[in-house]
């Protein structure tokens, strides 16, 4: 997870808060504080992703069991939680008193789990000390544990939203050499990790938008108050691990010669947040496939969203006889600023050509926008640093 001196940092640091602090209070400041807080909005954010008995999480970065608390209490919910500090793995395994479960010092870059064992792989604030090599090694590594249709959840700091921006401002005035890395990481980077791994990108949610459903109040220490839905500050990812197989809205069995168009997600009436949703799916143009230079989502008549980037996609070149690197599939990250929250909207889809040429494709979903976007208390990203 990170070099061995910035472990040996890190492990002081620890030791320096429990010199000057009680032990609790010490080792939820080692995680960026807001212990209970920010577990419960991790663990409703693996509820809303269908978190249910039986599942298997590995919980990489685990830290002093923020998240592993918040779950001890469900006991058919396997978990492994690794960790570069041993004390803080030591704290989480007398708070959570499971001994069915599983805390692991970390060696490098790997994940303690057999293959195909996890039905989540949680990564909160870890690649945000990473660099970009290592965070795709975990990646790489999230793919072989996590059974198909698993998911990895990974949060992020992105200059996109305005108020990380601080935590790049305090990096720049600190030129300590001891400091922490704070790593910034763009959505197409996150987009071309998943490619390259063989993950779908499910959805990436802004760390400034109310993305976590909020079965209960989640109250801070400051006795400011998160109802209806929240965040945890930093942005959050959710990448999905294919089902080998699984053919989405293929037809099993697709007349040759054809084209087709096609948006998997946002499926039919399924509710958005109209500032940041994305729009997935595939298209096969025939002899004009090579010529599209774009593919742009739009909503009631508004472009909210483009990219010139196709790429292979396994079920539909099996599906359509295609060679295995024909690019088919896309992903386009959209923002509409003119929809209003509680409307429903219309979402199509238009490609342009080499030519110039735009034509407009058959494939639309009705969705509904979000009820409301809520006023979110300024947790700000550290809370989960």
């Amino acid at each position: 997870m990170m070099t061995v001196d910035a472990e040996a940092i890190y492990r002081d640091h620890v030791a320096g808060l429990e010199r000057r602090l009680s032990t609790d209070r010490a080792l939820s400041q080692a995680v960026g504080g807001e212990f209970v807080a920010v577990g419960k909005l991790e663990h409703y954010l693996l509820r809303s992703l269908g978190l249910q008995d039986g599942h298997h999480i590995v919980d990489v970065g685990c830290g002093s069991g923020r998240l592993a608390c918040q779950l001890a209490p469900f006991a058919k919910i396997g978990y492994v939680g690794c960790d570069v500090v041993p004390r803080l793995l030591a704290y989480a395994r007398d708070l959570c008193r499971r001994p069915d479960w599983t805390f692991i010092h970390s060696d490098g870059i790997s994940i303690p789990c057999d293959d195909g064992t996890r039905d989540f792989a949680c990564f909160f604030s870890v690649f945000t000390h990473l660099v970009h090599e290592d965070t795709f090694r975990y990646i790489l590594e999230a793919v072989r544990v996590l059974k198909p249709g698993g998911l990895l959840v990974m949060s992020f700091l992105e200059f996109q939203v305005p108020s990380h921006w601080n935590e790049f401002r305090a990096s720049v005035s600190n030129a300590r050499p001891d400091r922490h890395l704070n790593q910034f990481l763009s959505r197409d980077a996150i987009a071309a990790w998943a490619l390259h791994a063989g993950l779908e990108v499910q959805a990436i949610h802004p760390g400034d938008s109310a993305y976590i459903p909020l079965p209960a109040d989640v109250v801070y220490e400051n006795g400011r108050r998160m109802s209806g839905a929240g965040s945890l500050g930093q942005s959050v990812a959710v990448l999905r691990k294919p089902v080998v197989g699984q053919s989405g809205n293929l037809r099993a069995d697709p007349p040759t010669g054809q084209e087709y168009d096609f948006i998997d997600s946002p499926q039919q009436d399924e509710t958005v947040n109209p500032r940041s949703f994305l729009v997935q799916g595939w298209i096969w143009l025939g002899k004009s496939q090579s010529a599209v230079t774009s593919v742009e989502a739009w909503s009631s008549g508004r472009r909210v969203g483009e990219t010139p980037t196709l790429f292979p996609r396994d079920d539909v070149t099996i599906a359509l006889g295609l060679p295995p690197e024909t690019a088919t599939a896309f992903i386009v990250f959209c923002r509409d600023d003119v929809a209003s929250f509680g409307q429903t909207i219309s979402i199509h889809l238009r490609v342009r050509f080499r030519n110039g040429e735009v034509r407009l494709l058959g494939s639309e979903r009705r969705v509904a926008t979000m009820q409301t976007m809520p006023d979110l208390p300024d947790a700000g990203p550290a809370a989960i640093s």
